[in-house]
């Protein structure tokens, strides 16, 4: 993120060859730099059923990246945070 837009171009490789976590990471990142361009790389994952393995508080789950890109698309973050990459 300190780099800025000059990220981009990682977050972009990560979105499409990174583990399931780190494409998550990338949108999410990408979000933070470019709502419009956040909102098209979760929009591109919200099909996937890789799982991945999230913790909320303290609370470790195993959902889908397309269920979390989805949660995120929808506004609701629900605390998540990834639990591994």
């Amino acid at each position: 993120m300190e780099k800025g837009d000059a990220a981009d171009p990682t977050f972009q490789q990560c979105l499409k060859s990174g583990t399931p976590a780190a494409k998550l990471y990338s949108a999410i990142g990408l979000h933070r730099l470019n709502a419009e361009e956040g909102k098209k790389a979760l929009l591109s994952l919200v099909e996937s059923q890789e799982p991945v393995p999230v913790m909320q508080g303290c609370i470790l789950s195993n959902e889908t990246v397309g269920g979390v890109a989805r949660d995120f698309l929808s506004g609701n973050h629900r605390g998540y945070s990834m639990a591994s990459f």
